[in-house]
């Protein structure tokens, strides 16, 4: 299984965006981070409980720009955050210099310098942020 999610044809807000079956059966595991290519690899297991045969596969974030979690978490209901609140959290690290929340059209959402999605799950107690341009669903990592 290999599959490329274009970001562009994603609704926001939206639940469960990467169509996981059974996503709170699952736990996720930051697998690896490449910090000069900015690739965030998660690992995303079922329980052994969940019934399904398929035990797990990676979650490759490209052109990751913000991080915000632990290393491992229950569930697997990537979200995408509505895009207000995308560009609040830019402007609040200070990831773009132009963004103004309040003004600007959906579309500029898709063009510099907010190119991207801010992906959330939600599990006990805790948020998981990851701010991204590309996302790719995969069963094996290409050996470095």
């Amino acid at each position: 299984m290999e599959k490329e999610f274009d970001l562009a044809l994603m609704e926001a807000p939206a639940s469960n965006v990467f169509g996981i079956a059974q996503p709170e059966s699952c736990s996720c595991q930051i697998w690896h981070y490449g910090v000069g290519h900015s690739v965030l690899s998660i690992y995303v297991r079922y329980s052994a409980t969940a019934g399904i045969s398929h035990k797990g596969f990676y979650l490759v974030f490209d052109s990751v720009r913000y991080f915000e979690g632990p290393f491992t978490w229950p569930g697997a209901n990537f979200c995408t955050t509505p895009l207000d609140e995308y560009l609040r959290l830019l402007h609040l690290l200070q990831l773009s210099e132009k963004v103004d929340p309040g003004s600007l059209p959906e579309t500029y959402a898709l063009s510099p310098p907010v190119q991207g999605r801010l992906f959330t799950v939600d599990a006990i107690n805790l948020q998981v942020k990851i701010i991204a341009s590309h996302v790719s669903m995969v069963d094996k990592l290409p050996e470095v």
